[in-house]
């Protein structure tokens, strides 16, 4: 008898700790397929982007699916696509996890769409003490895109201490001589020029110099090195005319958006 019920407890255990297998269309499952692709693999990612449809049918809240669907139209050269779908995902809402929520901001700076993605950062800066370190990085390609001083400071002073550190020398070198303004006639150019091309926005600092250069780095669905030429005469032309001496420590760089790196690498939390 007491063999029975020791056999009984374990079916019971069994049973109690049985987790039924994540659907391959799981949002957990496409999300990490999405942050993986590579962008130049054509292939990989139409693939997905079928698989992506096939999960938005059985599905009640659509909401991540649709903000990785933008993602694989950014990524496949669909510009106003990605748009639509933008202003779709804004309108119905939805339960989006944090990481993903991350991804739609980058999605908001590509379309230059301050005012959308302005509401997005603020709910993420009213708990900025318990974010992840990798939550900042878009947070900060939005404080520069859109010129947002105050949360650029905020994560100045938890990624760098006592004030030292490349955020806070080119924070100082813009206030010193005024070039929040510059920067953002900078963005009004690369945004008028690339609108109909940009796919994805981001900064990196150049800290190996003694004095810190900012990169902007604009991946585009075409015409990369036309639009480096444009870009970066005007912003020459501008300059001079305004006799603004940017000392070379601001540098706009445009790539194809296959040579894109890896989400998992660049600016996304797993």
């Amino acid at each position: 008898m007491a063999d029975f019920e020791d056999d009984n407890n374990l079916e019971e255990e069994v049973i109690d700790s049985y987790e039924p297998p994540v659907s391959p269309l799981d949002v957990s499952v496409l999300w990490l397929r999405l942050i993986e692709l590579n962008f130049s693999d054509a292939d990989a990612i139409t693939a997905l982007e079928q698989d992506v449809y096939s999960a938005m049918k059985s599905s009640e809240d659509n909401s991540a699916y649709l903000i990785m669907l933008t993602q694989l139209q950014f990524m496949q050269g669909n510009i106003e696509r990605a748009r639509s779908l933008a202003y779709q995902i804004w309108e119905e809402g939805g339960d989006i996890p944090p990481q993903i929520q991350l991804l739609y901001l980058q999605h908001l700076i590509a379309l230059n769409l301050p005012e959308m993605a302005t509401e997005i950062v603020n709910a993420f800066m009213e708990d900025v003490d318990s974010l992840p370190f990798a939550f900042y990085i878009p947070l900060l390609n939005f404080s520069f895109a859109f010129q947002d001083v105050d949360t650029l400071e905020i994560l100045a002073a938890r990624i760098e201490e006592e004030g030292d550190g490349p955020f806070y020398d080119f924070i100082d070198f813009c206030e010193q001589n005024g070039h929040w303004e510059t920067i953002a006639s900078l963005n009004k150019i690369i945004f008028q020029n690339a609108a109909l091309s940009l796919a994805d926005y981001r900064i990196s600092f150049e800290t190996e110099q003694e004095d810190s250069g900012l990169d902007i780095i604009l991946s585009v669905a075409k015409d990369a090195d036309g639009l480096t030429q444009i870009i970066n005469r005007q912003i020459e032309n501008f300059c001079q005319r305004n006799d603004i001496d940017l000392q070379g420590r601001i540098r706009v760089l445009v790539e194809p958006m296959a040579n894109h790196p890896q989400l998992d690498t660049v600016f996304l939390p797993v």
